[in-house]
């Protein structure tokens, strides 16, 4: 398994190298553990003589399994302790479409379980029951309709070495899937930053990176357009008692327009923007990278922090920003076995 992922890993570097070096003042790599890094994982599952049963598409076909090497053990654990648990028990196999885990580096879990049936307070009861047998949180979802037992989080504790991060995860919010190199990532962000005063965080998600670095800068303005990311936001940030920390439910795209006084929004009414000295922007959007609007704007801030895991569109973005040089490069193996490459750039005003 070594050989296998080093061999990936060493091609995927080599990319990253090839169209960096020549442009970046420093570029690195960052590999993965190759087993048991995964810490969250979601399967489709079919039900045969009273029995789950898992499977992935691969190549357009189902693929039966009951164990991954890439996931945290844990997960590997419960999949069996759920499969044995559940034998037998109708009401809860009933309609069951699919199920996902998710897992911290300390131990804690939380399953959810996904019906094409409205589960109601008998589904309560019986799961309750598995939850107790398996000691985790567990979930249930069907149209329209929640039910949780225990906790719908679980909390990750990143390492930075010198210091710890806390953050809650939540079950219908994305975050990182591979800890160990997100560990990475946040000691990337916090090496690198050049100055104490505000930032602009664009596509914040839950705050796994707004929390860091509202103990690096004066103010953070931190925006993400999904609700359920936004709310558990806004739960990090109290947990983290962090005071420093502005937040709104906005596009990039949106933010940008607000702060160009383009726009104006309710949802920034209690935020005196004009206020923060915003010289450094960080961003984090989705794989398919930045739309013609914030490439345009973000070339305003002297710093420019892009965190990327679509390597083809960040190529591309990064081409239309000639106003900025690359001073750091950085390649994470967040994606094992898989073409896809995490980035880490730090970019900064010629």
């Amino acid at each position: 398994m070594k050989d296998v992922y080093l061999k990936q890993f060493k091609e995927k570097e080599r990319r990253f190298f090839n169209f960096f070096q020549p442009l970046a003042e420093e570029v690195t790599s960052c590999e993965s553990p190759e087993v048991g890094f995964r810490s969250r994982a979601e399967f489709g599952v079919f039900i045969k003589q009273n029995s789950l049963n898992y499977f992935m598409i691969k190549d357009k076909k189902k693929e039966t399994l009951d164990y991954l090497e890439i996931c945290h053990p844990k997960i590997n654990g419960l999949m069996d302790e759920l499969k044995n648990t559940l034998r037998n028990k109708t009401n809860l196999l009933d309609k069951l479409f699919s199920c996902s885990f998710q897992v911290s580096k300390g131990g804690e879990s939380v399953i959810c379980l996904n019906y094409h049936k409205e589960i109601d307070q008998e589904w309560e009861k019986s799961a309750t029951d598995i939850a107790n047998i398996l000691k985790t949180n567990l979930i249930g979802r069907s149209r329209k309709k929640k039910i949780t037992i225990g906790k719908d989080f679980i909390q990750e504790n990143y390492d930075l070495g010198d210091e710890n991060l806390k953050i809650n995860l939540y079950e219908n919010c994305f975050s990182q899937p591979n800890p160990y190199i997100c560990e990475k990532m946040l000691q990337w962000t916090r090496d690198a930053k050049s100055h104490k005063d505000d930032i602009l965080e664009l596509h914040c998600g839950i705050g796994t990176f707004t929390l860091l670095l509202s103990r690096l800068y004066k103010q953070v303005l931190a925006t993400e357009n999904s609700r359920p990311s936004i709310r558990g936001l806004e739960d990090n940030i109290k947990v983290a008692a962090s005071a420093n920390i502005s937040h709104a439910r906005l596009s990039g795209k949106e933010t940008l327009e607000a702060l160009n006084e383009k726009r104006i929004f309710r949802r920034l009414s209690n935020i005196n923007i004009k206020d923060l000295k915003l010289n450094s922007v960080f961003l984090d959007p989705p794989r398919t990278g930045l739309d013609e609007y914030t490439k345009t704007n973000i070339k305003k801030f002297d710093t420019i922090f892009y965190i990327s895991c679509g390597f083809e569109s960040l190529q591309k973005d990064l081409q239309s920003i000639k106003t900025h040089r690359i001073k750091k490069a950085s390649f994470f193996d967040q994606f094992p076995y898989t073409d896809h490459m995490e980035s880490a750039i730090l970019l900064e005003r010629i």
